[in-house]
Order: structure tokens, then C-alpha cells, then sequence
């Protein structure tokens, strides 16, 4: 069984990708971290697809004053779009595909 995962993040999405690699079911894990931060989870790199330029700069932009909630608010519903419609351009033939909430509405169809 050839399994594919799409997730914001981490999340436990990246435990549950470990466990599906250990046993040559994962295809596939998309996240909208860069691999820089993937790396540490341990996954080989050939397995892991990123999206990460709306996350990435809405995570950076948070860490400062400046940054309004409700800007933040939109960046995240955009990025949550954005993703998935990528996601659903590249994504191989799986028999299975696993998303976290937001993640896979349209890639899921």
C-alpha cells in the first residue's frame, strides 16, 4: 500500500510518516515547512515535498510586533488554499491519501 500525507507543519503527521515508512508504505509526506526545518524530523529528503513560502513567512512575520492577528488570519486561510491546490498539481497515484484538517479538500477528491 503506497500511502500519502499532506499536513500545515509537523504535527503528528510526521510520526505517523515514520511509522509508514518503517514498513515501505510511505509515498509521500507534503508539508508547508521548508525542508531546513524537515531535515531534524529524519525522513529521507526523497520522500518529503515542501510548500514553504506563505508558512514560513507567516511564522516569521509573527515573531515580530508589527504583525496583525487578522493579517495572519488571511496569510494562513491563503496559505491553507495554496497548498492544497498544489498539492494537488504534484501528488502521485496513492492508494491512500492522509491530510490534517484543511489540508487535502481539494487533493482529497
Amino acid at each position: 500500500m503506497r500511502v500519502t500525507q499532506a499536513v500545515f507543519g509537523v504535527f503528528h503527521h510526521f510520526e505517523l510518516a515514520h511509522q509508514l515508512h518503517r514498513r515501505d508504505h510511505l509515498q509521500k509526506i507534503y508539508s508547508t515547512w521548508p525542508w531546513a526545518r524537515l531535515k531534524r524530523e529524519g525522513l529521507p529528503r526523497s520522500l518529503v515535498a515542501t510548500f514553504p513560502l506563505l508558512h514560513t513567512a507567516d511564522y516569521l512575520l509573527a515573531r515580530t510586533r508589527l504583525y496583525p492577528a487578522a493579517v495572519s488570519v488571511r496569510i494562513n486561510a491563503w496559505n491553507a488554499r495554496a497548498f492544497d491546490r498544489w498539492t494537488s498539481r504534484v501528488i502521485e497515484p496513492c492508494d491512500a491519501f492522509i491530510a490534517i484538517s484543511g489540508a487535502g479538500l481539494l487533493t482529497g477528491r
